[in-house]
């Protein structure tokens, strides 16, 4: 193959790569929405101080919403291996602080 064919060729994985990613990223939101639909909710769990957030964090399920109240909150919070998880503020105006 010469250099042109090379770049071509370079050229055509590209494109291939870069249209699966969109078709990928515009077909998600629609797989998404048909898993959700078929998965019962998780509990959901509020917190209101930084005791109830530890002690909630660990013994997440899956599916959970943790809603956590206003205030101050330490940071270094981490979970690991909790599917569907959603962490909400339990007052949108007045969200907590970590």
């Amino acid at each position: 193959m010469t250099a042109g064919e090379l770049e071509i060729t370079a050229m055509r994985r590209i494109l291939k790569s870069v249209l699966t990613l969109v078709a990928t990223l515009l077909l998600a939101p629609a797989f998404t929405l048909h898993a959700a639909e078929r998965v019962a909710p998780g509990p959901v769990v509020t917190v209101r101080d930084s005791g109830e957030l530890k002690a909630a964090l660990a013994s997440l399920k899956p599916g959970t919403t943790l809603k956590i109240a206003p205030g101050d909150y330490p940071g270094n919070n981490s979970v690991h291996g909790v599917e569907r998880l959603t962490v909400e503020a339990l007052d949108p105006a007045r969200p907590p602080h970590f």
